[in-house]
């Protein structure tokens, strides 16, 4: 790809983060996030980071699944798809010749995945804060600095919903 499409595969998922402050409910949240990892998949490929492009693509359709379906699966299957899908974001990696760097996405992927799979909207946000978290270190290694400021934007707007749900369930508690 040319020297001018570079800057729009890296400002894409910073546009599209910046819909996740909007993301106020589980399905505008998952709407959101497999838009989000297509467009980073795209970044990734473009910069030769395999191991993040595998990940990205795969949790864009674990996203559409989790949609398409409209539930959660149980935690047994949600270890076996997380176990099945992490192998195959290594060999991939492994195949490519990536590094130990290849931990990161696959870590982070894990974390996603459960919270995606099996967690209400509380747990799927604290799995993003804490996949994203680490996810930084990959994206600052690959040079990737449009999924640098997504991440870090993901991690500030979940956040930020975790805040509420924490506010409004305490709240609640408070009217008991």
């Amino acid at each position: 790809m040319g020297a001018r499409v570079a800057p729009l595969l890296h400002a894409l998922p910073v546009l599209l983060v910046a819909l996740s402050f909007f993301s106020h409910n589980l399905t505008r949240l998952l709407w959101i996030n497999a838009a989000l990892c297509a467009s980073m998949a795209w970044l990734f490929l473009y910069q030769s980071a395999w191991a993040g492009m595998a990940m990205m693509l795969v949790a864009s359709g674990s996203s559409l699944y989790r949609l398409a379906t409209q539930r959660a699966v149980t935690p047994g299957q949600s270890v076996m798809l997380i176990l099945i899908l992490t192998g195959g974001i290594f060999l991939l990696s492994y195949q490519s010749g990536s590094s130990w760097l290849t931990l990161i996405p696959a870590i982070t992927f894990a974390l996603y995945r459960y919270g995606e799979l099996s967690c209400n909207e509380r747990g799927l946000r604290t799995c993003i804060v804490s996949g994203s978290s680490l996810f930084l270190v990959y994206c600052w290694y690959t040079q990737t600095w449009g999924a640098l400021m997504t991440e870090a934007l993901f991690i500030l707007s979940n956040s930020y919903y975790l805040y509420r749900l924490t506010k409004t369930a305490t709240d609640n508690a408070d009217l008991r």
